[in-house]
């Protein structure tokens, strides 16, 4: 891995949220919501299936940028942290429930549930009308609904490592 290439986007993801939304637009290159991401960032290949590809829209459309780019970089320290343990995870799986794991605290999803439930169970609606696998889609529903707890370490790489 190019240690000066992760340094710069890390360090560029990493303030991008304390930013004001055109500059960091110019850090990142990501001028517009429906802009495409990069392929490969810190030698981590985002991941571009069609179920990908649908989560990622929804989290910009539901999401505010700060929000977005949170959910980008779990996924993308997530995988670096597993590569570096020489962890076994699913990227796409790991990818989904990191996109879509703070829908919970966004205007379109929020309700009476704790966030990270309230977010679970939108992700699970959301792969449900997409045909998703049952058994991946409850692997998503878990990293995201143990995201900010304790029990996640326990648990399976693709939860672990959100």
């Amino acid at each position: 891995m190019n240690r000066r290439e992760f340094t710069r986007t890390a360090t560029a993801l990493a303030i991008g949220a304390r930013l004001s939304n055109e500059s960091f637009a110019m850090d990142t290159g990501l001028t517009s919501k429906r802009e495409s991401l990069p392929p490969l960032v810190a030698g981590i290949s985002l991941v571009d299936s069609d179920i990908a590809r649908a989560a990622t829209e929804l989290s910009r459309e539901a999401s505010p940028r700060y929000l977005f780019n949170h959910a980008m970089r779990t996924f993308l320290f997530g995988s670096l942290i597993g590569r570096a343990q020489g962890q076994k995870f699913d990227p796409e799986v790991l990818y989904l429930a990191c996109i879509l794991h703070d829908l919970g605290l966004t205007e379109r999803f929020e309700g009476d549930l704790p966030f990270e439930i309230q977010g679970a169970e939108a992700a699970r609606e959301f792969l449900r009308q997409h045909g998703y696998g049952n058994d991946k889609a409850r692997v998503v529903w878990d990293g995201i609904a143990m995201h900010a707890s304790l029990i996640g370490h326990y648990k399976q790489a693709e939860i672990r490592l959100v």
